[in-house]
């Protein structure tokens, strides 16, 4: 055996999708202590990453917490935002807990310090969201190959049919249903866009 020194045995967790953003893009782990990896939260730090890197990110929506602003196969494209800049109306996508959420922000507070979110289905905000919890703003919406810029508020249509959804649990996964069917939903590779859970 020769006194040269090895590297201690462990492995790279890589992901193709950020391996073509950003070649560097790896985390090393070790062999030595034992750790528990959520798939989840490695794509979502290493996409807050790739955000902080290049300046902008895209994902696929999933969930329903931002419907009917935003649908599961939606393609958001993320910027980073100065903490100063964020408005009540924005979207927000933030971290905790290793995940990522995406929900319209309610009130910035008077110190900059956290924001007040909520998903547009949901009946109540999020618990304050930190400065530091805070990855970027969506700055466009892709659906079906046509591409918009997020509204401020959502429409008094939008908010009926938000209710509406909230409190029949039935109709809500007839929608679904119906939305997952759509044949646009399905056509974009996996490849091309992350998925998260809002």
């Amino acid at each position: 055996m020769s006194g040269a020194s090895r590297e201690p045995a462990g492995f790279l967790v890589k992901s193709e999708g950020m391996q073509a953003a950003n070649p560097n893009c790896a985390v090393r782990c070790s062999m030595d202590t034992p750790a528990v990896f959520d798939e989840e939260q490695i794509k979502c730090e290493l996409a807050a990453q790739v955000l902080k890197n290049s300046s902008m990110l895209r994902l696929r929506a999933s969930g329903s917490s931002m419907l009917p602003s935003l649908w599961p196969g939606d393609i958001l494209t993320i910027h980073p935002q100065s903490f100063e800049q964020w408005r009540p109306g924005d979207i927000a996508l933030y971290m905790r807990a290793g995940h990522f959420f995406i929900h319209r922000v309610i009130t910035v507070s008077n110190s900059g310090d956290f924001l007040i979110v909520q998903g547009d289905l949901l009946p109540q905000p999020d618990p304050p969201v930190r400065s530091q919890q805070v990855l970027g703003k969506v700055v466009t919406i892709e659906r079906s190959g046509v591409h918009y810029q997020p509204k401020l508020q959502p429409s008094i249509h939008c908010r009926i049919l938000a209710r509406a959804l909230w409190n029949c649990d039935f109709l809500l996964r007839v929608v679904m249903a119906i939305h997952a069917h759509r044949p646009s939903q399905r056509s974009m590779p996996p490849t091309q866009a992350w998925s998260f859970m809002p």
